[in-house]
């Protein structure tokens, strides 16, 4: 069987390597980009973390706390990255340990965006992440430290 080149045909390579370990076919597989794909699985889930959390803190101590329009696309970026969470850990519940694991590193990375802007914030960001995995993933929960949420 030749296998799909995987530089230049992702789409077959994928479809062919996932046909290869439905079959136990150990020999069809590219087991070194298997492995790159495999470590790589979750990266979107921590770019959405990573962003809901940088979202959240433009909120509390950002720009966004006195400027209407970037309060109101902070929202959108707050709903979208929590949409996308929900989704994700709605089909792959086994992650939720590995993101509750990723908060603090998520916040950490977060906090150092917001306090490299060219406007400095309106508050210091605490040092440490003060919201809980559950409340960053509730979508009827809102920072009580934020101002309030638009429509």
């Amino acid at each position: 069987m030749t296998i799909p080149d995987y530089d230049t045909d992702f789409c077959a390579w994928m479809q062919q390597q996932a046909q290869a370990l439905r079959a136990h076919d150990w020999a069809a597989l590219d087991t070194e980009h298997l492995a790159e794909e495999i470590a790589d699985l979750w990266t979107w889930d921590r770019h959405n973390l990573d962003l809901l959390l940088l979202g959240l803190l433009e909120f509390t101590c950002g720009a966004c706390r006195h400027d209407w329009q970037l309060a109101w696309a902070c929202t959108m970026v707050v709903d979208h990255h929590r949409g996308m969470l929900a989704d994700r850990l709605e089909d792959s519940p086994q992650l939720v340990p590995c993101l509750r694991d990723r908060v603090e590193q998520a916040y950490a990375w977060a906090r150092g965006k917001l306090l490299t802007r060219r406007t400095p914030p309106s508050a210091m960001p605490p040092e440490t992440c003060p919201w809980t995995f559950d409340q960053l993933l509730d979508e009827r929960w809102w920072p009580p430290e934020a101002p309030a949420r638009l429509p």
